[in-house]
């Protein structure tokens, strides 16, 4: 009876040594992500931001407009119609044609976001460099801008006040 009370004494005793935790171990800063106020810390950063944005923006809306809207592309005879069914605005969700243009146009929007949401708290020295941060601003918000009015174009069903649209994200 009593070996019995030692062991329940001992159980609880290493449950709540094991339960408790280490408040200090919880408290680490992840090291698979960069935050954008780490990520970009001058003029210098937010210029190697933009390349990487520039860098994100592709030609998949217009190769896809192209193809489904081209009546000099598809179908073609004699082929194997690939292609035909976008031809003709069946869009095949199991294709996967329609997810890639949208995740890549929202990953583009993501990338400028990160950027817009440190931009003004960037220390700068001197008129040349406001005026250089300025234009980024500037060209990430075009850049936005136009994504989404390329997503708008893609995926809305037409363009008034009571359609269905898309998810504008400014952050």
């Amino acid at each position: 009876m009593k070996f019995d009370s030692y062991i329940t004494a001992a159980c609880i005793v290493f449950s709540s040594f094991f339960l408790s935790g280490c408040k200090n171990e919880l408290a680490i800063t992840p090291t698979d992500n960069i935050t954008a106020d780490r990520a970009f810390e001058n003029l210098a950063d937010l210029q190697s931001g933009l390349i990487g944005v520039y860098a994100a923006l592709d030609n998949g809306d217009i190769t896809l407009s192209t193809k489904w809207s081209d009546e000099n592309y598809y179908p073609r005879e004699n082929n194997t119609n690939v292609g035909g069914a976008g031809y003709r605005w069946e869009i095949d969700p199991d294709t996967g044609d329609a997810a890639v243009n949208w995740a890549s146009i929202y990953k583009l929007i993501y990338r400028i976001n990160r950027m817009l949401a440190v931009i003004d708290h960037i220390p700068l020295n001197g008129t040349t460099e406001q005026l250089a941060k300025d234009q980024i601003k500037g060209e990430l918000l075009a850049i936005r801008s136009h994504a989404h009015l390329q997503l708008l174009r893609s995926y809305a069903e037409n363009y008034s006040e009571n359609a269905l649209g898309i998810p504008y994200l400014k952050s």
